[in-house]
């Protein structure tokens, strides 16, 4: 099993709002970033690649290069949706309840906590994972919402490989000009 560590650091600057998870929220700073600045979103790149050996995410996608200035984070869920789809699996991101969905049941999660001007957050692709732990608990807040696995949608593919393929993923979204189209829907 790897392990990455990812965090993302910032500075305010005069600005209306912060990138937090792909979300854009109201504030009366924003962050002073060559991209758009999501420390969520970066960390999470940081500690991807970082598990697989692979550096940092400045050292992929440096901030000298005018490619990546403004570039929007939410990329990333893009590439566990094209991770997915590259398996057979029809899969589609929720505005409500960030995440990855395959006929509503949620198979990855994007996670966020603000707590005494910290951030904690990371990213979870459920592959073959014991599920009970979700009886308990409402997942997103959102009472009744189901939650699945990449195993039983099908991919025969291990923890370990889907991670290698998700890094390719990720590298090929990050590289994309259109941000991600998250579909609007009722739960």
């Amino acid at each position: 099993m790897r392990v990455g560590n990812g965090y993302d650091v910032h500075a305010f600057e005069a600005g209306d709002h912060l990138m937090i998870g792909g979300q854009r929220i109201a504030f009366d700073k924003g962050f002073r970033a060559h991209s758009d600045g999501d420390v969520l979103l970066h960390a999470i790149c940081d500690a991807l690649l970082g598990a697989a050996g692979l550096g940092d995410i400045g050292r992929h996608f440096p901030d000298t290069d005018a490619a990546w200035k403004g570039a929007d984070s939410r990329h990333l869920l893009q590439a566990v949706i094209a991770l997915l789809a590259s398996h057979g699996v029809e899969a589609i991101g929720r505005r409500d309840a960030p995440g990855v969905y395959v006929d509503g049941a949620k198979v990855a999660a994007l996670g966020l906590r603000v707590r005494r001007g910290c951030t904690y957050h990371g990213l979870a692709l459920n592959v073959d994972c014991d599920l009970g732990g979700f009886a308990g608990i409402d997942p997103c807040g959102l009472r009744g919402l189901a939650v699945t696995r990449t195993v039983d949608l099908g991919v025969e593919a291990n923890g370990h490989a889907l991670g290698e393929a998700l890094l390719e993923q990720l590298a090929r979204q990050l590289a994309a000009p259109a941000p991600l189209a998250i579909a609007d829907q009722d739960h």
